[in-house]
């Protein structure tokens, strides 16, 4: 009887065990088919979650193919692909979270989605919609945290973004906490890595929490349909799915946002607040039809109640001819031209002035793509401080290394003056390497003067023999190629040889045999070293009665190092314009002095005098 009784015991605890498999079974189907895909009304809620999220995800992934215009990364983003057994955990986990047993994810795109419709609407409760400009009336007080271009750089905008945690400028929850702090992205946060949403996210966190203290300035990635040329369509194409049915997910939301995002921002400079401004756009001047200043002078003069202020620049066609004032643009900073004039940097570069205004640029992207095509590894922002006057503004520059783990270093400057202790901004970076080309000099000046002198003297000694040299056989060159042409040595004629050493460029006038009966016409030699930067000895020339010389244009002098290297091509190509077509470029020291010499020689004979002999 016993025996029976747990037998059948035994039977019915499997059944009813099996029972329960498949009624949970049929519950969980009944439960994925039924129940809607997670959403979540967050995401990226503090910085812990964002540092987080970067230390769980490859910072470099490796391109697909090596199109760095446009890099693709569908390899990295086959684990985003959504499939029955994703959408099941995903179900589970928000279950979960519910339930308390689970935190929710660090970011969803269901969170992107909501933070995106949330930053949209703030913005256009301000009047930001179109094609708009933003406004900040500084203080003395007021301080700018600025990045450049992100270009999807997530893992680097959290290692800015725990710096400024560390300055004690924002906390935790992304809030600025200090007064007076406002925070600018200059164009082009998204696109060019496989982090283009994580990217975005954080900065439309930062703007829903920091709604009057945060600006986004539209780039040509947020300009129109640009975008969908990129990352940004390839990460919503596979990620959005599951909360968009549009043939490109969230496109709408995406392009509204974008359109209201201002074109530039314009922020007062104390204590001339409705007359001296610093403009931060994409462009420089004349490059944009619709920034032209004079349009919008009265809302630039006009103090706003508003700590941040919008107006849309096509409300006013024409100049207002009631101003009796016109506003200066003090400072200008704009995107990086990067497949036009880049430069190495680390993250700051001092431009040619635009149309005589002080201009900066901005990059904060070491990504896979940046590294590989501009050797850029910098994280990097800067953080402009107003003064009492104009002249005491200044820019420091947060730099770091991303391959070296070492922490921010900061660079000051004056920021209408691009200076830093009344010197050119890069030129330290110049000092640094004399200091290297001449360690020799540099140690022997803690030696006893007397030596200092007798190294000195070799070193302007070696410079003297160097110029003379080279002087001598442009002589030679020249002389041998005259002959060649024919002609006999009856006179005699100064010729102005501009020697370019930079920073430095000295003209001298040399004395050289050339024909009587070409007398009047006048050689153009230009040579180009790249020795030490040392200004070459004028020597004097005793002057022939019968000598005719060309004057000079003006060279400006240009540190190597100071980024004005437009201002320098510029200058260079005026004067060479005036001495005529002819220009080779010969390395000082090289075995084939003499032979490039020599064609300078049969060019200038060839072709100069030929030219000016039709002119004349």
């Amino acid at each position: 009887m016993n025996a029976h009784n747990k037998k059948f015991g035994l039977k019915s605890i499997i059944k009813i065990t099996g029972l329960t498999l498949v009624t949970l079974f049929i519950m969980t189907i009944v439960f994925l088919l039924v129940t809607p895909y997670p959403r979540y009304a967050d995401c990226f809620r503090n910085l812990q979650e964002i540092e987080a999220y970067a230390k769980n995800s490859t910072e470099l992934v490796p391109m697909d193919t090596d199109n760095t215009l446009k890099p693709e990364f569908n390899k990295y983003y086959q684990k985003f692909i959504q499939t029955y057994s994703k959408t099941a955990h995903e179900k589970f986990e928000w279950l979960l979270s519910k339930l308390r047993l689970k935190r929710q994810p660090l970011w969803s795109i269901s969170g992107f989605k909501n933070l995106l419709e949330q930053a949209t609407k703030i913005h256009e409760a301000k009047g930001f919609k179109g094609n708009i400009i933003a406004k900040i009336d500084a203080h003395e007080t007021s301080k700018f945290v600025a990045f450049g271009n992100i270009q999807g750089a997530f893992h680097s905008l959290t290692r800015d973004l725990l710096k400024l945690k560390e300055l004690g400028i924002i906390d935790d929850t992304l809030k600025i906490i200090k007064p007076d702090y406002y925070m600018i992205f200059n164009c082009d946060v998204i696109d060019r890595s496989p982090y283009t949403l994580e990217s975005l996210t954080v900065v439309l966190k930062l703007i829903v929490t920091n709604p009057d203290r945060v600006i986004y300035i539209r780039g040509h990635h947020e300009e129109g349909n640009y975008w969908q040329e990129h990352t940004l369509k390839a990460e919503l194409l596979v990620r959005a799915t599951v909360v968009s049915k549009e043939p490109i997910p969230l496109e709408k939301e995406v392009n509204e946002f974008f359109s209201t995002l201002p074109f530039a921002l314009y922020i007062s400079m104390p204590p001339n607040n409705n007359h001296d401004f610093v403009r931060i756009s994409r462009f420089g001047f004349g490059e944009d039809p619709l920034l032209e200043e004079a349009k919008y002078t009265e809302f630039l003069q006009k103090k706003s109640s508003e700590a941040l202020s919008s107006y849309g620049i096509k409300d006013q066609a024409s100049e207002d001819p009631n101003v009796e004032e016109k506003i200066k643009i003090r400072v200008l900073i704009k995107a990086e031209k990067k497949r036009q004039e880049f430069q190495a940097m680390e993250g700051l570069r001092l431009l040619p002035p635009d149309k005589g205004v002080t201009s900066w640029t901005l990059l904060s992207c070491p990504t896979v793509v940046y590294a590989t095509v501009l050797k850029f590894f910098h994280d990097a922002f800067v953080i402009m401080s107003a003064g009492k006057t104009i002249e005491d503004w200044e820019i420091t520059l947060y730099s770091r290394d991303r391959r070296e783990n070492k922490p921010f270093e900061t660079k000051c400057y004056n920021f209408v003056e691009g200076t830093k202790d009344g010197k050119p901004v890069g030129e330290e970076a110049g000092q640094k390497e004399e200091k290297k080309e001449t360690g020799k000099v540099k140690a022997s000046e803690k030696q006893e003067p007397v030596k200092q002198e007798l190294v000195k003297a070799e070193k302007s000694k070696k410079e003297e023999k160097t110029s003379e040299e080279k002087i001598k056989a442009v002589e030679k060159s020249v002389a041998q190629a005259l002959e060649k042409e024919g002609a006999q040595k009856s006179g005699e004629q100064q010729i102005p040889i501009m020697i370019i050493t930079p920073p430095n460029v000295v003209v001298e006038q040399v004395t050289i045999p050339v024909p009587e009966q070409k007398t009047q016409e006048q050689a153009k030699i230009t040579i180009v070293t790249t020795s030490e930067q040392k200004p070459v000895e004028k020597k004097p020339v005793t002057e022939k009665p019968k000598a005719q010389v060309i004057p000079t244009p003006a060279v400006q002098q240009v540190s190597p190092e100071q980024p004005d290297q437009q201002a320098q091509q510029e200058t260079t190509d005026q004067s060479l314009a005036y001495f005529g077509p002819t220009m080779d470029y010969v390395e000082e020291g090289s075995d084939e002095d003499d032979e490039t010499a020599q064609q300078i020689a049969q060019q200038m004979v060839s072709q100069p005098i030929e030219m000016m002999s039709q002119s004349r």
